[in-house]
């Protein structure tokens, strides 16, 4: 046996005999620690606090009007119709928005939000609101029903393709 382990044999039997000192007897080597007595007796006078409640919705009326995800965080205003524009105006619109386009090597996906509904993504060849979408750009989305086609930008308040941030030391080697 080496020295270092007799060492802390001596160290662990010397803790375990006072252990033992303790409870057997009324002897106490560490001191009682107790709650600390209250100065002043708790008044329930005070009315207590109800639970949280919200502030009213128009407090929050200038958040609202700047989009979050928005690069300029303007208020999203859609552009003007022009009233001697004619014939083509007359043509229904489609009831569909281009929200975001995912377009990543051979995989596309449009995120598309028809009038009154949540926006939902969809691929090439899938339909949503009655119409089928067939090609999908960075920047529009090709949709077809029936014998009729139609082409949707990108919405106005939705900004142009994400840059990649480029990180340092990520070359070759």
């Amino acid at each position: 046996m080496s020295c270092a382990t007799g060492f802390w044999l001596l160290i662990c039997a010397g803790l375990a005999g006072v252990v033992l000192l303790e409870l057997s007897s009324n002897l106490m080597l560490a001191p009682q620690v107790g709650a600390a007595p209250s100065l002043a007796p708790f008044s329930h006078s005070e009315p207590v606090s109800p639970l949280f409640e919200a502030p009213p919705e128009d407090t929050f009326e200038e958040i609202v009007l700047r989009p979050l995800f928005s690069e300029t965080r303007r208020r999203f205003v859609p552009p003007a119709i022009d009233a001697d524009v004619g014939p083509a105006a007359a043509e229904p619109a489609v009831a569909v928005e281009l929200v975001g386009t995912l377009v990543s090597g051979e995989r596309r996906a449009a995120l598309l939000q028809p009038a009154d509904r949540v926006a939902s993504w969809r691929r090439e060849g899938e339909k949503i609101a009655g119409w089928r979408v067939v090609r999908i750009a960075r920047d529009r989305v090709t949709m077809q029903r029936g014998e009729e086609t139609r082409k949707l930008e990108l919405r106005a308040d939705a900004s142009g393709p994400i840059e990649q941030p480029h990180r340092k030391g990520r070359g070759k080697r």
